[in-house]
């Protein structure tokens, strides 16, 4: 805790609380801990199905970059900040300018919600390598939490079906909708032939795949408002 709290500007690790902290003041970290499990409680476990769902969306569109362009194309589109120069990934506006090498250890790779613009990496680096990415956010997100509306749409049609409408909020193909929700494809494509009929989705063909995109009917029912009829 000394080590860390050391690393802050000297006007913040000069304030009582943090050297009491960095002198590991047990009531002090205990008021930090309660701190910190009251903001979880508040702050972040409301929107967690929610945060849940938009990284479940990262992690699947870059599943999808490894499988039709390979490693190489993953490392060329993970962010405008992370440029791929074989054998170079070169991340630029990070806090920290070093050369960081690899020497065999790999390299993990986190999408993050919190982390905001630019990629970030440890400061230590001796620590097993990783870089923190930010994940593109729908504007939408905040509506897609479990909220009293959203269960007021699953009881209409159904809990598989209300979290299909979520997800082509996004315009995705039926395998990766599939794998979203955790259903198989034929049992998806059921689904949503019948969000297709009540006129909640559209369906349009790019090459072999089949990209689902919410109606504004479906936008509508999502988001607890009523048509314009103009």
């Amino acid at each position: 805790m000394h080590h860390e709290l050391h690393a802050l500007p000297p006007a913040r690790r000069n304030l009582p609380w943090a050297k009491a902290l960095a002198n590991g003041a047990a009531a002090d970290l205990g008021r930090l801990t309660d701190g910190m499990s009251l903001f979880l409680q508040q702050a972040v476990s409301p929107y967690w199905p929610a945060i849940e769902r938009q990284l479940t969306a990262d992690r699947d569109r870059r599943a999808g970059a490894v499988l039709h362009g390979g490693v190489d194309h993953l490392l060329a589109t993970l962010h405008p900040d992370a440029v791929w120069q074989p054998p170079v990934l070169l991340v630029r506006n990070t806090p920290i300018e070093r050369d960081l090498h690899l020497r065999g250890r790999g390299l993990k790779i986190l999408p993050s919600f919190f982390c905001w613009r630019h990629p970030v990496v440890l400061r230590d680096p001796d620590l097993p390598p990783v870089l923190v990415l930010p994940i593109e956010h729908d504007p939408r997100w905040v509506l897609h939490t479990a909220s009293r509306k959203q269960q007021q749409v699953a009881a209409l049609i159904g809990r598989t079906r209300a979290a299909l409408l979520e997800a082509t909020a996004r315009s995705q193909c039926t395998t990766d909708l599939a794998r979203q929700i955790h259903t198989s494809a034929s049992c998806t494509s059921e689904h949503l032939k019948v969000l297709r009929e009540a006129g909640l989705i559209t369906t349009r063909r790019e090459g072999v795949a089949a990209i689902h995109t919410l109606s504004p009917l479906g936008r509508c029912l999502l988001d607890g408002v009523p048509q314009r009829s103009d």
